[in-house]
């Protein structure tokens, strides 16, 4: 069994919404679990980030959602944003699974 540690920040929820995607999707692959581990959830979020911004989605090939900080947890990320997670995390899992065989 291997275990995968999920590290990620939420200042408003909604990342964690998307770490749990991607944990459902981990641990649907055969011999894998996870451990999500949130960090700095008491931090506040001092500047919002703006459209026209560098690297607005901060994505380098990863996963890549949108959430604006309006919204509400339970309207966003969207129902594809979450599948993609789940999607990603089977990717990852089995990725790693098989490395460590």
């Amino acid at each position: 069994m291997r275990k995968i540690s999920i590290v990620y920040h939420s200042g408003y929820g909604h990342t964690s919404n998307q770490a749990n995607g991607i944990a459902s999707g981990m641990e649907s692959v055969e011999g894998v679990t996870t451990h999500p581990i949130a960090i700095g959830q008491d931090g506040e979020i001092t500047e919002s980030a703006k459209r026209d911004d560098i690297n607005y989605l901060g994505s380098f090939g990863g996963l890549m959602a949108q959430s604006p900080s309006d919204a509400g947890t339970d309207e966003a990320p969207t129902t594809g944003d979450i599948e993609t997670a789940k999607v990603f995390g089977i990717r990852v899992a089995t990725v790693i699974r098989d490395l460590l065989r």
